[in-house]
Formats: structure tokens, C-alpha cells, sequence
């Protein structure tokens, strides 16, 4: 319900307090707009998500899918971050190199 909607949004801001950059969404529509009918977050991408960043040491259970930038593009590093949480229903991992 609604108060759901504001976790998402004190997630996102915390996030953004810390040095994330919204590339989607991040907000509650306002009760001007029609996706303010019953609950609904807008589907968010947040890039350059600090570790220390709520987000990434809670669940979400929201359409927000965060990006994390690897140090020195470490399978190791990559690894610990995501090993860095308590929680892991998901993860997800795309990189540049084939190999």
C-alpha cells in the first residue's frame, strides 16, 4: 500500500543522498497523474549505487533494479559486493567482456 510506496522512496532518496543517479523513475506519481491510481511505483533504475547506501543492504520487493560499478572490473570484487548483504533474491552480472 502507500506506505510501501514511501519505503521505496526513502530507499531511492537515501541512494541518491550517497552518490546514485536515477536514470527511471524514482518517484510516487502525484495524485495529478493517472498512474496515481491504487499503488503503483514507477519501474526505477538507479546507477552508481554506494555500498553503503540503504538500498543495498535491504530488500526492495519494488520494481528498482540498482546498478553497481565494480572497482578495477574484479571478478573478486564483484564477488564480495555481492556477498556484501544479508539478503540475495537476486543478482545479476553483465559485463563488457566475453571472456
Amino acid at each position: 500500500g502507500p506506505k510501501q510506496l514511501e519505503v521505496y522512496q526513502r530507499l531511492i532518496d537515501d541512494a541518491v543522498s550517497k552518490g546514485a543517479r536515477i536514470l527511471n523513475g524514482g518517484y510516487i506519481p502525484d495524485k495529478n497523474d493517472p498512474l496515481s491510481k491504487g499503488c503503483f511505483y514507477l519501474p526505477t533504475i538507479i546507477a552508481d549505487v554506494p555500498e553503503n547506501a540503504l538500498i543495498a543492504q535491504e530488500e526492495i520487493f519494488g520494481p528498482i533494479m540498482c546498478i553497481f560499478k565494480i572497482k578495477g572490473n574484479s571478478d573478486e570484487e564483484a564477488v564480495r559486493i555481492a556477498n556484501n548483504c544479508d539478503f540475495a533474491l537476486s543478482s545479476c552480472v553483465f559485463s563488457a567482456d566475453a571472456n
